[in-house]
């Protein structure tokens, strides 16, 4: 049997980078699912802005976590990407916890950061 397919990006979009800090951003294509074999540094651009990219902290993740996560349903779906193959960032783990607890998101990955995404948050961190 073959891996079920692979979702690139979702309702919302979690990018940890290099330092450990999160950002999410809510750009997405339809139906985003790929083989598992994709490379995803070589996807389509999503036209991703320095703008979509919104930092959160931790109490940005536990209000997150108290409202958006009591809104969700099936059809929502969660990306976690991120620069490394080790993720540094505690409030993911939260944000993971959140996701095999409430059970109601069915579709929710882990993948690496797509080079769009990697360009723009850079661009967006040498900026401040």
């Amino acid at each position: 049997m073959p891996p079920p397919p692979f979702l690139i990006y979702g309702d919302y979009n979690f990018v940890v980078d290099t330092s450990g800090n999160v950002y999410l951003h809510r750009k997405s294509i339809p139906l985003g699912f790929y083989d598992t074999a994709i490379d995803t540094s070589e996807l389509a651009s999503v036209h991703l802005d320095t703008s979509d990219f919104v930092s959160m902290s931790q109490k940005d993740m536990e209000n997150f976590l108290t409202n958006a996560a009591s809104n969700w349903n099936t059809k929502k779906s969660v990306v976690i990407a991120s620069f490394s193959d080790t993720i540094r960032a505690g409030i993911i783990y939260q944000l993971i916890d959140a996701l095999k607890d409430n059970g109601t998101i069915r579709r929710w990955n882990i993948r690496k950061v797509t080079k769009e995404e990697a360009t723009v948050l850079t661009t967006k961190n040498s900026r401040r």
